[in-house]
């Protein structure tokens, strides 16, 4: 079973992907005085300053949940061809190889 989502938990997985800075979450953070809050309440937040789309919460929520998102990028041809060009090797790529 998987761990609960959490505003910390997205706050990072949102960083993670380079989609908020550490400065836009401290702004965030401040507004509610912590980070030991509701899910909800940030995710509204975040909309509101502008900082992330009801799409892009969406994709990092589903990603989280079930990995939808990143097994199918694992798949795509095209992200496959790119990483590679960009001189990615190793891991996962390296089982993508029929999919050049």
């Amino acid at each position: 079973m998987a761990s609960t989502l959490t505003a910390e938990k997205l706050a990072q997985r949102a960083q993670d992907v380079n989609i908020l800075t550490e400065q836009e979450l401290q702004s965030v953070w401040s507004e509610f005085g912590t980070q030991n809050v509701e899910l909800e309440p940030f995710k509204q937040a975040l909309v509101r300053r502008g900082l992330l789309t009801n799409y892009q919460l969406d994709r990092l929520i589903e990603n989280y949940r079930t990995g939808l998102v990143w097994r199918y990028m694992r798949k795509h041809p095209a992200i496959i061809r790119g990483l590679r060009r960009a001189g990615f090797t190793g891991g996962w790529l390296d089982e993508a190889s029929s999919l050049q």
